[in-house]
């Protein structure tokens, strides 16, 4: 019994880490949960969880697991796959970032642009256009001022994440496609364009204006 309930509060975590990223949250090294920048010290791997929450977790399943073997209802341990892409989100966002943007003098305002990158080194990574307004520190895709695609966690970044796209891996050629005129962004993939899960071309429409090149 202790293993499932051990696998069970895991996966308690893993889920409201998943919700948590999938809202836009991101680590931080405050006590203090903040909800404003949407940073919170608890979005970790299970392992380096508070003693306290696993304990909190543990507690909840077993109420769970009682409830549910009043009804004549047995579990088995969870399947590990869920846990290992959970693990996979948490840890890519918790790795040390750094934003890398033009500078200003290399605003676009009009027209359509178009600009990419080579795959040199596995692991997190975001590329995509952010508004000139943006600051610096940043993280690409958190907010309303930059849209980003990340074929690592294959996802694609405004305002949060959500499923985008194929992953792509060491020496793939990734294309950033900005069009000014229609207000969309678009990414390609070894020079075929990437599709969202309803066929569509367009990563991102009604696009903010006054943008420039980014990669995180």
């Amino acid at each position: 019994m202790k293993p499932l309930i051990e696998s069970l509060a895991k996966n308690t975590h893993n889920v409201w880490a998943k919700e948590k990223i999938k809202r836009g949250w991101t680590f931080g090294l405050n006590e203090f949960v903040d909800a404003t920048q949407k940073r919170t010290p608890h979005l970790v791997p299970y392992e380096q969880v508070d003693e306290r929450i696993k304990e909190a977790n543990r507690e909840g399943a077993k109420e769970n697991l009682k409830v549910l073997q009043l009804f004549g209802i047995f579990l088995e341990p969870p399947v590990h796959e869920h846990d290992e892409i959970a693990e996979k989100e948490i840890s890519a966002l918790n790795s040390q970032q750094r934003t890398y943007r033009a500078e200003a003098t290399y605003i676009v305002t009009t027209g359509k642009w178009y600009f990419e990158f080579e795959v040199l080194v596995e692991g997190f990574m975001k590329i995509g256009w952010m508004d000139v307004s943006a600051a610096p520190d940043t993280s690409l895709g958190v907010d309303d001022k930059s849209y980003g695609f990340d074929g690592h966690l294959v996802k694609k970044w405004h305002l949060g994440a959500e499923s985008y796209g194929k992953e792509w891996k060491k020496g793939d050629i990734v294309g950033c496609f900005l069009d000014l005129n229609d207000r969309t962004i678009s990414f390609s993939l070894n020079g075929d364009l990437v599709l969202d899960p309803s066929g569509s071309e367009m990563a991102f429409d009604n696009v903010s204006l006054f943008l420039k090149k980014t990669d995180t």
